[in-house]
């Protein structure tokens, strides 16, 4: 039976990835914007800035400061040895 359930998911998973549709994706070129008196960038020509990669970073770092933010408040609130 646990065998059966990690084929269904494992199932579950393959099933959404296609070929497909990771080659017919465009992406938007992200045009970065650096201050005055800062140095160039160096990104890579193979793995360009896209408007699509900078949101999902942004996604995916708001998404982890909250919960790491979320964890060390619940765990100061239940521990009353811990002050700020």
């Amino acid at each position: 039976m646990k065998y059966l359930l990690h084929i269904c998911i494992a199932a579950f998973i393959l099933q959404g990835c296609k070929k497909d549709d990771i080659q017919n994706s465009v992406a938007t070129p992200y045009i970065l914007n650096i201050p005055q008196g800062m140095p160039p960038m160096l990104i890579p020509a193979d793995n360009p800035l896209t408007v699509e990669g900078v949101a999902l970073g942004r996604k995916l770092f708001t998404t982890l400061y909250f919960q790491v933010i979320t964890v060390f408040h619940a765990v100061v609130a239940t521990n009353s040895n811990l002050h700020l």
